[in-house]
């Protein structure tokens, strides 16, 4: 009753829910990349939103299913196949034992999300399922998954209802990334704010789970009467290294830093983090505290008529 690994692609590991609580131990929230795009698999196949998925990045992988179950892919644009049937995202599918899925690479996002019935089995650390990579514990060993991996689920063969992600939710990434983002407290030590908003930036290869560092305009920080002491840091912060270029932190990066801390993305755009890919423009917009909570809000509002059924 498993899933046997053929091919892992770029990397694939067990994501579930973040950690939350322990950033006292420098342990950081971790957590699926794509929060949003999880939840929509779990929700396809009848699973807690936040159950064990597997999260691929940029297609490559390959699998087989050992014993029948119920499955969903979503996420990035990639190209996905049952058995060498295109296989649409978004949607319940019933997988036999012998049966193989595939996710390509597409031309939009990053990583895709793999949810079974009931969810991937998975060792828990500091209260979550997920996999923790630079402390290597949570998920499947607390590593990548690797071919002749074999990731345990229990045999579902009684029928689901076939859920489709309804149309008006359906997530689309392009290449082009449009985040909204709010001050941070070392914003007054941007030279020219304005410039943060007024130019593109273009994601650099330097890109994984820990952060996106971005390029195509460097930010001019001024004097420092002081060196600058390590602050908390979240992800969706944006630091500016002095005389560097901006990174936007992911959910394994550190929960201290020593960098201006000088924007945050909004948690209504911190899903989209996970599907920026290297040369990718990203535009940022500035919102108030008063918007960026009012956006929140009205999407909650929005996802919760599908997702909290």
């Amino acid at each position: 009753m498993s899933l046997q690994i053929l091919a892992p692609g770029l990397q694939a590991t067990i994501q579930a829910a973040p950690r939350l609580g322990h950033r006292r131990l420098a342990v950081p929230p971790g957590g699926p990349a794509d929060p949003l795009a999880l939840q929509f698999a779990n929700r396809l196949v009848g699973n807690n939103l936040l159950e064990p998925a597997i999260e691929v990045t940029l297609g490559g992988f390959s699998a087989v299913f050992t014993e029948p179950t119920f499955f969903a892919v979503t996420g990035a644009e990639h190209e996905c196949t049952l058995n060498d049937r295109t296989l649409p995202l978004g949607i319940t599918t019933k997988a036999r034992a012998g049966d193989v899925v595939r996710i390509e690479g597409g031309p939009g996002g990053m990583r895709t999300y793999l949810s079974v019935v009931g969810g991937f089995q998975a060792e828990e650390a500091f209260g979550s399922r997920s996999t923790y990579l630079p402390s290597g514990f949570g998920g499947f060993a607390g590593r990548a998954l690797a071919a002749d991996d074999i990731v345990p689920y229990t045999s579902h063969e009684s029928d689901i209802p076939i859920e489709t992600v309804p149309t008006d939710l359906f997530l689309r990434y392009h290449r082009h990334a449009i985040l909204r983002v709010v001050r941070s407290v070392e914003y007054d030590r941007i030279r020219t704010p304005s410039e943060l908003f007024s130019h593109t930036f273009r994601a650099a290869r330097q890109i994984d789970r820990i952060g996106i560092r971005l390029q195509g305009h460097t930010p001019q920080l001024a004097p420092s009467k002081s060196p600058l002491k390590s602050g908390a840091v979240s992800p969706g912060i944006i630091q500016c290294p002095e005389g560097g270029q901006p990174i936007i932190l992911g959910p394994d990066a550190g929960t201290t830093g020593g960098y201006p801390r000088i924007l945050a993305v909004t948690a209504v755009d911190l899903h989209r983090l996970g599907q920026i890919r290297p040369g990718d423009e990203i535009q940022l917009i500035e919102r108030t505290v008063d918007e960026a909570i009012d956006d929140l809000r009205q999407r909650q509002a929005h996802l919760a008529t599908w997702l909290d059924r």
